[in-house]
């Protein structure tokens, strides 16, 4: 009777031990579902313990789970906890030591092995910088006015150019270097602003990373998105030319060789008809909306012309519920046209 403040009865007794006051003796504990919980760590105060044990190391040092009261998180983080060389180590994500790129605060300790070793050569030229001293005086007398939150970041390789990040600035000299090649490429290209500048020039198309990397203010992904052979072809997906599939629009231009030959076929069999999809063309369904059951499409490459001849005046959106043993009484299905639904509607 007192287990009703802030808790969902229906995750009472659910099968999964919930924190909080959930695991109270005014819930049974979770209905039951903590006893066995309770039982194997005491001491153990987590939010979701239901996390413990799950398979998954739950590693930041704040949330308690990889701790010797919840037994290193039920077992979960032990492998890491187990290597000789950083029996200690208590950080956010494992997974970021010796990942080759250097983090800072706690990875950059001593008990971290300094990042699994991804901090040696920032920690060569800025040795007060790491965890257990963070003067960083050697670090602030060479970048004096550069702010960032990461210094481990300047000077590592990659260029940080994010918008509003601090690194790619004059202050911090182009993120230690970093950032120059990228920068002396985009000098043609002042209104280029994507969050990974690095992504530019890289010799892949990221046109799906995201807006503005292929755009005219970029260069077109600085290159990448341009195809060779098609140096006018300006699409949303270069990629998808070529591709072995029809595009309609822009794809299927002159320009862009009518998708890289990937609608000659189409636009030899079809020359009028205009569709958003042309694969829906002949592929076996009757499509009876736009324009794929007309005339110029051949009544969507002969996929309608059984339906046609069943039900001339019968326009649906889904050609596929008529007659398919489901009375669809909603729209044009269940009219006399379409045959009640192809029969599907008569008692």
């Amino acid at each position: 009777p007192d287990c009703n403040k802030g808790v969902d009865p229906t995750m009472i007794g659910d099968g999964y031990c919930e924190g909080g006051a959930y695991n109270s003796a005014e819930c049974g504990w979770d209905g039951g579902d903590c006893l066995e919980f309770n039982e194997k760590y005491p001491d153990c105060h987590v939010r979701y313990p239901y996390y413990i044990g799950d398979g998954a190391c739950d590693d930041g040092e704040e949330s308690g789970y990889n701790t010797t009261e919840c037994g290193w998180d039920g077992g979960d983080c032990l492998a890491f906890h187990q290597q000789d060389q950083m029996p200690a180590c208590i950080v956010d994500n494992s997974d970021y030591i010796g990942d080759g790129v250097c983090d800072g605060g706690a990875y950059n300790s001593k008990l971290c092995e300094y990042d699994g070793g991804d901090c040696r050569s920032f920690n060569a030229r800025f040795p007060d910088c790491s965890m257990g001293d963070q003067s960083c005086s050697s670090f602030n007398s060479t970048y004096p006015a550069c702010i960032v939150e990461i210094p481990e970041w300047i000077g590592d390789g990659t260029c940080d150019a994010g918008e509003g990040l601090g690194y790619n600035t004059a202050e911090c000299d182009w993120d230690g270097g970093d950032c120059l090649g990228i920068n002396e490429m985009l000098l043609d290209f002042p209104n280029c602003n994507v969050e990974f500048t690095d992504y530019l020039g890289d010799g892949e198309c990221d046109a799906e990373e995201g807006p503005g990397y292929n755009t005219a203010a970029c260069g077109w992904d600085l290159g990448d998105c341009v195809l060779a052979g098609y140096p006018n072809c300006r699409v949303q997906y270069p990629f998808y030319i070529g591709d072995g599939e029809c595009d309609a629009g822009e794809y299927n231009t002159e320009v862009c060789h009518w998708d890289g030959g990937d609608c000659l076929k189409f636009n030899e069999r079809y020359p009028e008809c205009e569709v958003e999809i042309p694969r829906y063309v002949g592929d076996g369904e009757c499509d009876d909306y736009d324009n794929y059951n007309t005339d110029e499409c051949a009544w969507d490459g002969g996929d309608c012309l059984k339906f046609n001849k069943l039900f001339p005046n019968c326009h649906v959106d889904a050609v596929s519920f008529i007659g398919d043993c489901e009375c669809d009484d909603y729209g044009n299905y269940n009219t006399e046209e379409c045959g009640w639904d192809g029969g599907d509607c008569e008692e």
